[in-house]
C-alpha cells in the first residue's frame, strides 16, 4: 500500500488523522505528502506496470491527480479517508467520516470499478488541445462558476460553496451552447442551439455530504446522468438547490432533467463568455473540482473511457 496525503486538502487535517490511524495499517510501502499542485500526477508516472493498492488522505483533487498518474496502470485499488471540502467519491461511498473510511476499507470484501470519462477539449478545426479523465463531474454554467468563484475561500471548508452559490443566485444567467448528447454507443442527437443554467454530468450520487444531486447515479457503469435545467428564475433555481439538499428531491422537479447518458459534445457559444486575460473570451468548465479556462470556439467533448483500471 502506498499513502498519499494532501496536507492542504479541505481544512488541512489529513496529515493530523493519519497520525491517528497509520498503527492500523501494518503494509505500508510508502507515505507521500504533497507539496505542490500534480505533485501525486507526477510520482504516480513513475510507478511501475503492476498492481497497486493506493490510500487518499486528502480530498476529490488528489483522487483526481492520482487517477491522471496512474494512466498507464493495469490495475490500481483505491481507498479513501475523506479530508476534502467536498468529498463526493467518498460521500457517494457513504463514507462520511474516518471511521466509516476504516469500517469499509477493513470490511471490504469485492471491488467494484470506477469508471471514469474522458474529455477531449478541441479547437474550431477539431484539434485536440487537451485530453483529461474524469471520475466525478464535468460542468458548465452555474456550478463551475461556484467551484471557480469558491477557489479563494478554500479555508472556509464546503460553506464557501454555499456562500459563493448565493452570491450567484442573485447574479442567475443563462449559458449559450451548440449541445450534442450521446445516448448510446451508436447515437447521438443532431447538435443544437439549447440554452442551460444549470449543467452537470457525473457519476456520483453526492457532490458533498447531504448534496444529492443524482439519486440514481452509480459510478461503476459506462452510463453518466446528465443534470440540467434550462432558463430558470431565482426562485427554481432556490428550489432545486433546497431539493438536491433534501435527499434529492430536486430531480422531481418539471423544470429539471435527469438523463442517463454515454456522453456528449458541448460547444459554448460567445455571448456566455467572459473576459479572459488579454481581453480574449474564455468559458470555465470544471472537471473534478478543478477548473479549465477554454478559449471561445471549442468543443467539449466527453465519453466513458473504454479501460478499466481504478476500483473501490
Amino acid at each position: 500500500m502506498i499513502v498519499f496525503i494532501n496536507p492542504q486538502s479541505g481544512q488541512k487535517t489529513a496529515l493530523k488523522t493519519w497520525s491517528h490511524i497509520q498503527s492500523l495499517f501494518k503494509s505500508v510501502q510508502q507515505v507521500i505528502e504533497t507539496t505542490h499542485p500534480h505533485h501525486a500526477q507526477e510520482i504516480c508516472q513513475a510507478f511501475p506496470d503492476h498492481p497497486i493498492h493506493i490510500l487518499i488522505l486528502g480530498g476529490d483533487g488528489l483522487i483526481h491527480e492520482i487517477i491522471q498518474g496512474c494512466l498507464h496502470l493495469k490495475r490500481v485499488h483505491l481507498s479513501i479517508i475523506p479530508c476534502g471540502s467536498g468529498n463526493a467519491l467518498a460521500c457517494s461511498l457513504g463514507i462520511y467520516s474516518v471511521d466509516d473510511a476504516l469500517n469499509y476499507i477493513h470490511n471490504h470484501r469485492s471491488w467494484k470499478p470506477l469508471k471514469l470519462s474522458r474529455v477531449l477539449i478541441q479547437d474550431p478545426t477539431g484539434h485536440v488541445i487537451s485530453q483529461i479523465y474524469s471520475f466525478c463531474v464535468v460542468s458548465w454554467g452555474f456550478h463551475a462558476s461556484i467551484v471557480k468563484y469558491s477557489e479563494s475561500l478554500r479555508f472556509l471548508g464546503s460553506i464557501r460553496f454555499l456562500l459563493i452559490a448565493i452570491y450567484l443566485l442573485l447574479l442567475l444567467k443563462t449559458f449559450e451552447c451548440e449541445f450534442t448528447l450521446m445516448t448510446d454507443s451508436t447515437t447521438s442527437t443532431t447538435p443544437k442551439k439549447s440554452s442551460f443554467t444549470y449543467f452537470l454530468s457525473t457519476r456520483m450520487t453526492f457532490l458533498e455530504r447531504g448534496f444529492k444531486i443524482a439519486p440514481d447515479a452509480d459510478f461503476s457503469t459506462d452510463q453518466m446522468n446528465l443534470i440540467t435545467t434550462g432558463n430558470i428564475s431565482r426562485s427554481e433555481m432556490y428550489t432545486f438547490l433546497m431539493d438536491a439538499a433534501a435527499d434529492g428531491k430536486h430531480t422531481k422537479l418539471n423544470y429539471v432533467r435527469n438523463q442517463k447518458a454515454l456522453g456528449f459534445r458541448l460547444k459554448p457559444l460567445s455571448q456566455s463568455a467572459r473576459q479572459g486575460q488579454g481581453r480574449k473570451k474564455v468559458h470555465d468548465i470544471c472537471i473534478d473540482g478543478e477548473m479549465v479556462e477554454v478559449d471561445d470556439g471549442c468543443e467539449i467533448a466527453v465519453d466513458p473511457s473504454a479501460e478499466n483500471i481504478f476500483y473501490l
